[in-house]
């Protein structure tokens, strides 16, 4: 879901930033044109993106970053407490040298197990995958926070146990 909102904000704040159409007289004749007017679009930097987004609420850096340092910094998300990295797992295999970047790409940053304690001292359900995803360049932001269920986790226990609310406060 959180990640549903997440593409659906990058994918209305990358669209290009249309301003006010103008009249043009009839003499000009252009394809483009649409009963005398004309739209002049821009594409928006990556500022404007950045201020377009804060001023929403729709930018978060918990969860997202704009720059591969940023990302960088990001919190664990499955396991808040945890110190030390699970070497970074890839699950794109290495490509060719003539092959094109596919995206997304994802780099797992830590695993907490299937049977593990979660910070509230329960039992893990199902693997639980903290990963960093990196978008193509026509999203923004690029870089995404996320935890991923394990898919080699058949028969998970979903529906079953304890779900916590979890409160985040807003400071403006």
């Amino acid at each position: 879901m959180i990640k549903q909102l997440i593409t659906l904000t990058m994918m209305l704040t990358t669209l290009p930033c249309c301003l006010e159409a103008q009249q043009l007289n009839s003499a000009q004749s252009d394809p483009t044109l649409q009963r005398g007017t004309a739209s002049l679009c821009r594409h928006m930097t990556t500022r404007e993106l950045e201020l377009q987004l804060e001023t929403s609420g729709g930018f978060n850096k918990r969860y997202q970053a704009i720059k591969k340092a940023d990302a960088a910094k990001f919190p664990n998300l499955v396991n808040p407490r945890a110190v030390s990295k699970v070497p970074a797992r890839h699950t794109k295999k290495s490509r060719g040298k003539r092959q094109a970047n596919s995206f997304p790409q994802t780099n797992v940053t830590s695993v907490s197990t299937r049977g593990s304690l979660d910070q509230h001292g329960f039992h893990r359900l199902c693997t639980e995958l903290s990963a960093v995803t990196r978008l193509s360049a026509d999203y923004f932001p690029r870089f995404l926070n996320e935890v991923i269920c394990d898919t080699v986790d058949n028969g998970c226990l979903s529906y079953e146990g304890v779900c916590f609310q979890e409160v985040s406060w807003w400071t403006c």
